[in-house]
């Protein structure tokens, strides 16, 4: 398996290089923890489609970069006080509030892009700040609303994946990773708070 290569490049910050690939400048992105309620919760995840230059092959929760549209969109509800304050504060100062609300829209139009599935926002949950590439990687509790999920053109395979069933080896992110483990923690007491952590991917 090809070890992929992180750091500064000559260019500036906040871009990254995978082996020979040509630059590329991360941006703000959201993703959805969808579960399927029950008593033995499932979590739904996709694999990247060998296509994807950055990590093909590897399992991810849907979601993906803030585009221009999903701060554009009218919405009838906002994010609570609490949460804005703590994204404005570990946010870059170029992020505005409208930015910060598609984040959340974002990680619904990304979820059924990739998965073709619906779903509800619960609660944001996690929330990371790579100041070294600049970026803010945000996630969402959600609820799955359908079933009518599989694959699309962005992900090979879709399916439902029991806590203990969960491929740790195919995942992958590291903001993923650290994510899926407070969810297991915080799953085992029935109690879900909010995180934010600075991460450092090399």
């Amino acid at each position: 398996m090809t070890r992929h290569q992180y750091g500064r490049t000559p260019t500036g910050p906040g871009e990254y290089r995978e082996g020979t690939a040509a630059l590329a400048r991360p941006k703000e992105a959201a993703t959805l923890i969808v579960v399927r309620a029950g008593p033995q919760p499932t979590l739904l995840m996709g694999k990247r489609a060998a296509s994807h230059r950055f990590m093909p092959n590897k399992f991810v929760f849907p979601g993906g970069r803030l585009d221009l549209i999903d701060q554009r969109l009218q919405v009838p509800g906002d994010l609570s006080r609490p949460v804005m304050e703590r994204l404005r504060k570990a946010t870059r100062k170029t992020i505005n509030d409208r930015k910060l609300r598609g984040l959340a829209l974002a990680a619904i139009r990304e979820t059924f892009e990739e998965t073709g599935s619906k779903a509800k926002i619960i609660m944001p949950y996690t929330m990371f700040s790579l100041p070294h590439i600049n970026q803010v990687h945000m996630f969402y509790l959600a609820d799955l609303l359908d079933e009518n999920f599989g694959p699309t053109v962005e992900s090979s395979e879709v399916k439902l994946f029991q806590l203990d069933d969960i491929l740790w080896d195919e995942i992958a992110f590291p903001t993923v990773k650290k994510t899926l483990e407070y969810y297991i923690k915080d799953k085992e007491i029935n109690k879900f708070i909010f995180r934010e952590e600075d991460i450092k991917l090399w």
